[in-house]
């Protein structure tokens, strides 16, 4: 995988965490800076986890796979993995904007875990794909902490918007796995 992928498959995955955080930037009154800072900080604690869970998992199967079969399993759990952000996107609802004072740091946590699902995913194929951890870390890092600073900001001041978000990564993710899956070929 070239570095331009590994940047698109990232940004891909931290879809979540810009919808996440920008719901609670929707519901929050008044922010601190230090507020503005933890809860992406947060996240990207979370996606460090998730990434390293995902590199665990592709050294677990690493053995089992040959080189038309990895290629295969990266585009299928891709492509079905785009499908399901696609249907998300599809059949997410409208969220009440109003003041939700008990949306705190352990929701925020609690929430990421499971936000970061796509982020194991991610990792795993890229680990699949042999990208270096390193690479996988700073990338899948600085798009999280980035996403998730966005989605706060945008939140806050402007609501929740991008309800579309997860149809448009959705496709990408379908599209990379259509294209990792016609390599073989």
């Amino acid at each position: 995988m070239t570095l331009i992928q590994v940047i698109v498959l990232y940004i891909c995955g931290t879809v979540d965490s810009l919808l996440l955080l920008m719901h609670k930037g929707a519901t929050c009154r008044q922010m601190s800076p230090l507020k503005h800072l933890l809860d992406p900080l947060v996240c990207t604690f979370v996606s460090a986890l998730a990434i390293l869970a995902g590199y665990g998992l592709a050294r677990l199967v690493g053995d089992l796979k040959t080189n038309d079969m990895e290629l295969l399993a990266v585009g299928v759990i891709l492509v079905l993995f785009g499908a399901f952000l696609v249907r998300k996107g599809r059949t997410n609802e409208d969220i009440p904007e109003r003041v939700d004072d008990s949306f705190t740091i352990q929701k925020v946590l609690v929430r990421s875990l499971v936000t970061n699902i796509d982020a194991v995913l991610v990792s795993f194929c890229a680990a699949i794909r042999d990208v270096r951890l390193a690479t996988a870390m700073i990338v899948g890092l600085c798009a999280n902490f980035i996403a998730s600073f966005a989605g706060l900001e945008i939140g806050y001041r402007h609501g929740y918007v991008m309800k579309w978000m997860p149809m448009v990564s959705g496709a990408l993710m379908i599209l990379f796995g259509i294209y990792f899956a016609a390599l073989i070929v």
